[in-house]
């Protein structure tokens, strides 16, 4: 009686397992497909940002056309102006107007640097969206 319980034990897991994992496969696919198409944040966009312009390859340091820009030269191009622009990395004697400048800056560095990012690809991030 033991091992017949045992076999029909073994013999439902080996029916459910793959179907299990191929509920897994298909919630994974659907989460990847969803970050590459912006998660539906209308005109593939997400977070509500719009399409890449040369203003945004401008404010970090390339060409207007952005011929000399690949994901790791993104991320440090946008390390580097963030050490320039943060309101907390100025000098002391800042006025506000100054302070609201840098602050507006950097708003903006981040926001091109969201943009050219979902363009060119993370450097971090395998394209399965394990880590490298």
């Amino acid at each position: 009686m033991h091992r017949k319980w045992i076999d029909d034990v073994e013999r439902v897991l080996a029916w459910q397992m793959p179907q299990w994992m191929r509920a897994e496969e298909e919630r994974r696919k659907s989460r990847q497909q969803k970050r590459k198409n912006g998660a539906g944040a209308g005109a593939g966009a997400p977070c509500g940002l719009g399409p890449v312009t040369s203003k945004d390859y401008e404010l970090l340091g390339f060409k207007a056309s952005g011929s000399d820009a690949c994901a790791v030269s993104i991320g440090a191009a946008f390390r580097a102006q963030c050490l320039v622009w943060h309101p907390d990395r100025q000098a002391a004697g800042l006025s506000a107007d100054e302070a609201d400048a840098c602050s507006s800056r950097l708003q903006q560095l981040v926001e091109a640097h969201a943009r050219l990012r979902r363009k060119h690809g993370d450097p971090i991030r395998a394209r399965d969206g394990s880590a490298i």
